[in-house]
């Protein structure tokens, strides 16, 4: 086979594989699990790549690639009358949770079903910025939390809040039932963990 038609082959084969780590990659990076990067799994998937699996993408790629991780302002919000919080949801790269209330890349949207990740700072702005979840743990079962999405307005009810350690990338993952997932950092003025609040979709209008 000739050494062009195999890097065709490679650059189709490795699509996937780029899409499965910049997802992992941003996954690691939202949830501050640096240290998952020495776990036996992704060396193992890192250790066993091929030469023909290694693709290095064109400089218009490149470009491509940034765009996608740039910081992107959109016409949707996160309210939450509760806790006072009301901001913008911004799409992009991790540079994203620097500027406010972040969907995190590769999870649903509202209008999709499923899982909607959004993640925002504690602390960074203080207690009165509206896109801060500062009083996130104020939350309790049945309050609302209010996403503005594509001129729909979609309204889920609180049914859970716990804590978890920052390695645990389940709380992204797909559900069968359409809900919001919020998390942040926790206790407040530490990053050692994440508090997760959960609401379910009661209203969509």
């Amino acid at each position: 086979m000739a050494l062009h038609e195999k890097y065709k082959i490679a650059h189709v084969y490795n699509l996937s594989r780029q899409q499965l780590f910049v997802g992992i990659g941003m996954t690691l990076l939202s949830l501050g699990c640096i240290a998952l990067l020495s776990s036996g799994w992704l060396y193992t998937q890192l250790a066993t790549a091929t030469p023909q699996s290694v693709y290095l993408p064109s400089g218009e790629e490149r470009g491509e690639y940034h765009e996608q991780l740039s910081v992107k302002q959109t016409h949707n919000s996160l309210q939450i009358n509760a806790i006072g919080v009301d901001g913008t949801i911004l799409e992009g790269g991790y540079e994203a949770l620097a500027e406010g209330i972040w969907r995190i890349p590769g999870s649903s949207t509202p209008d999709a079903g499923s899982n909607t990740v959004l993640s925002a700072h504690r602390w960074m702005y203080g207690k009165d910025h509206p896109s801060s979840f500062f009083d996130l743990d104020e939350l309790g079962v049945g309050d609302r939390i209010v996403i503005e999405w594509n001129g729909k307005k979609y309204q889920y009810e609180v049914y859970e809040q716990f804590d978890v350690t920052p390695d645990r990338v389940d709380i992204l993952a797909p559900t069968d039932e359409s809900i919001v997932t919020l998390f942040t950092c926790t206790p407040l003025y530490s990053t050692s963990h994440r508090l997760v609040v959960r609401g379910r979709l009661v209203v969509a209008e």
